[in-house]
Order: structure tokens, then C-alpha cells, then sequence
């Protein structure tokens, strides 16, 4: 067993594997990544990787006193790992490592890589990425390590735009988990990125990342990486230029084995594009336009900003400005928002006029009983003649006799307690 030399250790992984979602800590990774830096690029067949047990303990960093009985618990974690594989026609479920055996007393162990992980790691064709040991080894962050892998395929584009709820699950974070954008980016987002760029501008790695947040609705929907590469005095320089030399002369043989060009748009948008051209759009905002964004957006967003662009300067700067910002989505909620206030307004209008109707009625029952309170004692002070008068005169002006008038009346004719506008029968 010779000791693993990092600086010449390549690690070549097909892509898929690398978009594979998953979640490791740390310790994890790094013996992944060890064990696939161990594969040569004849092998057709996973063979047992033998770790000298020293070399584990520096590999995965274990300071602790019982380190056997560590290595142990973190394997045997490891091999609980699962990792989800997806393409077009199937979806794989698998675990990373077959089996991990120690041998006591020889100082060393053996890991062996799941037979399903075969086409992902050995014998590598074509949509694979590369890279060395050295470069990823060093990072103190798992997600760090994801990061770098998910960038390296598209080094030589200089950019990559994940949907968010792609990227969560790529990096096998659960739905409750970082659940407000603004916790993922605080605990995922920036510390990678501060790892990298600090790695890169010490010169020890070969590329870092910024990024930009793309909203829908006011909510990040996407996130834009831009790729970064240190200079030969370690100053950090964008990737996705244009102009870029580097990029211009990427060879096959380099990492993501991608196009250095946005793909051309479906034919059906070619007219979409044209459009985008005509108003001078550049060509390369136009295909990131129309690679970014869903077609209905642009449109729409096309006819906000035709519609908006009156008092605009640069008419060509506010459209590209209005489709990244979705400018039609915020204006139809402001519109809907608009709305549902004069909807409730209406509603607070009616409420209140019904309640002042309410009270309007009230204050007139009052009057109303009031004054037959007051002429109660007039009523009862009356002969039985004079009560007979005014329960006939009360009939007479009523239009007919219903069941609510009988609740007026005794078993005799008369009154038993006052009608309404009583006060309108009974004499002066």
C-alpha cells in the first residue's frame, strides 16, 4: 500500500453522478472521493480499495481516542447512504458502497463501490467530468465539494442556472429543511462560496462562483452561477464573457464536455428570438434570455414593456430588464392587489352603510317604544267603549289582519300590549 499523492490523483465521475441527489457529511465525502481517485482508467470491474488505517484517520480527520471504533461507525454510515440516479427512462436508488471490511491486526481496511455504480465511474466515454483530488480534498464543507462538482462540468461555459427546487434536491435537502430562500442562502449558499473564492484566491483552487437570484412572482425561482477563475496573481475573473480565450479554446478532452454556447432555441421560439433581435436585444442576452426564462414570460413581458416603455430611455435595456424581473407578474398583482382592495372598500362600504341603517332603525324603535311606554297608562285609563273605538279605528287603518297583529290582543278584542305608531289611533 503506497501513500495516495494527491496533487496527481484524478477523480473522473459521469455527470450523472454528479447531479445524482444526495447527502454526505464531510467525513463522507471525502472517502468517496478518495476511493474514486483509486480508480484507473482501465478498470472494467470495481476492485477492493485497501486504505491504510493512518491514512484514513488523515483523510477523514479523526483526532478522537478510539479512531478504530470511529472509522467503523462512519462506514458502517456510510453504507446506509442512499443516492437517487435519474435519466430519461428509469430513476435508481442505490447505496454507495457494497461492503467495508476491516482486517485485524494488518493496519488496514477494504471498501468496494456498489457493481450499480459502474457506468457512472468506470470506463467513461463521453458526459463525464474530471478533476483532481487536491483541488476538492481541502474543502472543510460538503456542500462546498458539491458546488465545485456541479461548476466544473460547466467551466468552460462560465455560467449554470439551476431551478431551486432542482438544486435542493440535487443537494438532498427535504422539503422542511431551509424552507425561507433567505436560511438556505445564509446556511448553504454563501458559506460554499466563501470557502471557494477564499481557496481560489489563495491559490489553491482552480475556480470559485458568485451568483445571481432569478425571481418569479417576487420569489427566487432560479439561481444563476457564474463561474470564476483565478488569474496567475490569484484575482478572480468571470468565465462567462464573451470574449472569453479560455473558453474559445476548450478542447474535447476538458471536463464537462459540453458546447461553450447557449443551444440554439427550439424552432418554435425562432420567432420569439427575432422578435428579441429585432428590438437589439445582443444575440447572446437573447439565447440566455431564451434559455432562462419560459417562452409565455418573455412574451408577456414583451408586451408590458411595448405597453410601459414611454417615458423609457433605453427601451432595449428595459425589456431585458422587465423579462429577468418579471415586470408583467408584478404588475398584475399590483393590478389584482389593486382590485382586491376596491373590492374590500365596496365591502367596507356596505357594511358600513348597513350598520348605520341598523342603527337608524333602532333609534326609531326606541322613539317609538318610548312613546307608547308614555301612552300605556293613557290606554289603560280608558272605558271599555273608548278602548272598542280605538281597536277599531287601529283595524280599519291596517290592510289586512295577519298573525303578527294577533300578539296585540286578549282573548277579548283588545289590547293587550301596544302596536306600533300606536300613538297615530288613540285620541288627544
Amino acid at each position: 500500500m503506497s501513500k495516495k499523492n494527491f496533487n496527481t490523483s484524478l477523480i473522473v465521475k459521469s455527470n450523472s453522478l454528479i447531479e445524482a441527489s444526495y447527502k454526505l457529511t464531510l467525513q463522507e465525502q471525502r472517502i468517496i472521493l478518495f476511493m474514486a481517485s483509486m480508480i484507473q482508467p482501465n478498470d472494467e470491474d470495481f476492485k477492493p480499495i485497501k486504505i491504510d488505517i493512518n491514512e484514513f484517520i488523515n483523510l477523514i480527520k479523526i483526532t478522537g481516542h478510539s479512531k478504530y471504533n470511529e472509522i467503523k461507525e462512519i462506514t458502517k454510515q456510510l453504507r446506509k447512504r442512499d443516492l437517487i440516479i435519474k435519466s430519461d427512462k428509469s430513476e435508481l436508488q442505490i447505496g454507495w458502497l457494497s461492503s467495508a471490511e476491516y482486517f485485524q491486526g494488518e493496519g488496514y481496511v477494504e471498501l468496494e463501490f456498489s457493481p450499480k455504480l459502474k457506468p457512472y465511474l468506470l470506463q467513461l466515454k463521453e458526459r463525464f467530468t474530471k478533476y483532481y483530488l487536491q483541488n476538492i480534498i481541502q474543502l472543510s464543507h460538503s456542500y462546498s465539494i458539491r458546488f465545485y462538482e456541479l461548476l466544473k462540468q460547466y467551466e468552460k461555459i462560465g455560467w449554470r442556472i439551476f431551478e431551486l427546487k432542482e438544486l435542493r434536491e440535487i443537494l438532498g435537502i427535504s422539503g422542511n429543511e431551509y424552507v425561507l430562500f433567505a436560511n438556505f442562502k445564509q446556511k448553504i449558499l454563501e458559506p460554499a462560496k466563501k470557502e471557494l473564492q477564499t481557496k481560489a484566491e489563495q491559490g489553491n483552487l482552480d475556480l470559485s462562483f458568485d451568483y445571481e437570484e432569478i425571481k418569479l412572482s417576487r420569489k427566487v425561482d432560479k439561481i444563476k452561477f457564474i463561474i470564476l477563475k483565478p488569474t496567475k496573481e490569484n484575482k478572480i475573473e468571470r468565465t462567462d464573457q464573451p470574449n472569453n480565450q479560455d473558453a474559445s479554446e476548450a478542447n474535447q478532452e476538458d471536463i464537462s464536455q459540453s458546447q461553450s454556447q447557449p443551444p440554439e432555441p427550439p424552432a418554435q421560439n425562432q420567432d420569439l428570438l427575432n422578435l428579441l433581435l429585432s428590438l437589439k436585444v445582443s444575440k447572446a442576452k437573447a439565447m440566455l434570455i431564451m434559455k432562462t426564462y419560459p417562452a409565455e414570460q418573455i412574451k408577456q413581458n414583451l408586451d408590458y414593456a411595448k405597453n410601459n416603455s414611454n417615458k423609457v430611455k433605453n427601451i432595449t435595456a428595459f425589456i431585458v430588464k422587465a423579462i429577468e424581473e418579471n415586470y408583467y407578474a408584478t404588475s398584475q398583482e399590483k393590478f389584482l392587489k389593486d382590485q382586491e382592495i376596491e373590492r374590500q372598500q365596496a365591502i367596507d362600504k356596505e357594511n358600513r352603510l348597513r350598520q348605520e341603517n341598523e342603527e337608524k332603525r333602532d333609534k326609531a324603535k326606541a322613539i317609538q317604544n318610548k312613546k307608547r311606554e308614555q301612552l300605556l297608562p293613557k290606554y289603560e285609563s280608558m272605558t271599555i267603549e273608548e278602548k272598542i273605538q280605538v281597536t277599531e279605528r287601529y283595524l280599519q287603518a291596517i290592510s289586512y289582519y295577519s298573525k303578527k297583529h294577533r300578539k296585540f290582543f286578549d282573548k277579548d278584542g283588545l289590547f293587550k300590549k301596544l302596536p306600533p305608531f300606536f300613538e297615530n289611533y288613540i285620541p288627544d
